[in-house]
């Protein structure tokens, strides 16, 4: 169970109290997380009148960060407000009485933010991936005009770097297979210096969503959010919305996705000639980042954390038919 700092209820009750969300009705910690400490709260909201919420109880996630500095949270509190502020289906933390939304619990850093119904999609609509590339493309345009900056945990010299380390446990085809991948892109980043770039959520996976049907009620875990091509992120999102069990592409659903997302944004004549060199590059980059958490878990995690692990595999052969059956151009 993923619960490393271990809360009482009158822990939380002193924690809640000046975010005025009325008392404490019930709190659960969660398991499902893997490097930090999750609760889910309710609050009795019955002195609270309101003309959009009947429930007396409200919902909330009360997370504190077990390996993040200060700052860093400061970040993904401004971005994740920021995109709320603009419209989007982003839960931001709630601020206290003084209006701050970064706090301390147990002399780290905590947050307070609301439940967001739905469930994650296993196999994804054609309604639910436009939603999505219009959602994305809105994440895009206020990212662009907010001028946020931050460092990318994960960019190419991070990719580079990790390659290297783990050669010695990989086969020598797959050796040559990421090398000629990383010459292909580096080239790619060197000669095409005026792509856009902006902060990006860089991690939208299905799980990272939430839908009530084909409603699409959040966008959620925004800590791999930084600098990066907005082309990327879009490719990542097709490569894990859009691809069949073998890695190939659902040409309808990826259709479907970036027609909806070039509304809101229409890529530039050099973003669709690069499309699926960074369909290729997406893949590469989460194929080495589950070979790492296979064959060097320790590189990332803090001892005692929960790894998922999730099959290097299923990258490797999303790769391979990005490199051998590209998808149809982009108009």
């Amino acid at each position: 169970m993923a619960v490393y700092t271990v809360l009482e209820r009158e822990d939380i009750e002193a924690f809640i109290a000046p975010f005025g969300i009325g008392p404490l009705v019930d709190f659960e910690g969660i398991a499902a997380g893997i490097e930090n400490t999750n609760y889910f709260i309710s609050t009795d909201q019955s002195d609270f009148g309101s003309e959009t919420h009947t429930d007396t109880l409200r919902h909330f996630v009360l997370t504190i960060y077990e390996n993040i500095e200060l700052v860093e949270l400061a970040f993904y509190t401004e971005l994740t407000t920021q995109l709320n502020l603009n419209g989007l289906p982003v839960p931001c933390p709630i601020t206290d009485s003084n209006s701050r939304a970064l706090q301390t619990l147990q002399d780290k850093p905590a947050t307070l933010v609301p439940k967001i119904s739905g469930e994650h999609p296993t196999q994804p609509t054609l309604q639910q991936c436009q939603i999505l590339g219009t959602a994305l493309a809105a994440i895009h345009h206020v990212c662009v005009d907010y001028h946020l900056e931050h460092d990318n945990e994960h960019d190419l010299q991070w990719l580079a770097d990790t390659i290297t380390l783990i050669s010695p446990q990989i086969e020598t085809a797959d050796k040559q297979l990421l090398a000629d991948e990383i010459q292909h892109f580096q080239a790619i980043h060197q000669n095409f210096p005026e792509l856009p770039r902006a902060v990006i959520h860089g991690d939208l996976f299905r799980d990272n969503a939430l839908f009530d049907g084909n409603d699409l009620s959040g966008i959620i875990d925004f800590n791999s959010a930084g600098n990066g091509y907005l082309l990327y992120d879009l490719a990542v999102v097709v490569n894990d919305w859009c691809s069949e069990h073998d890695g190939c592409l659902n040409e309808d659903k990826a259709s479907a996705l970036l027609a909806s997302y070039q509304v809101v944004r229409p890529l530039s004549i050099d973003e669709k000639n690069l499309w699926n060199d960074f369909l290729r590059i997406a893949a590469v980059r989460f194929w080495v980042s589950r070979l790492q958490a296979k064959l060097a878990p320790a590189l990332e995690h803090r001892p005692g954390s929960l790894l998922e692990l999730k099959d290097p595999q299923e990258y490797k052969n999303i790769l391979l038919q990005r490199r051998f059956h590209n998808p149809q151009s982009l108009q």
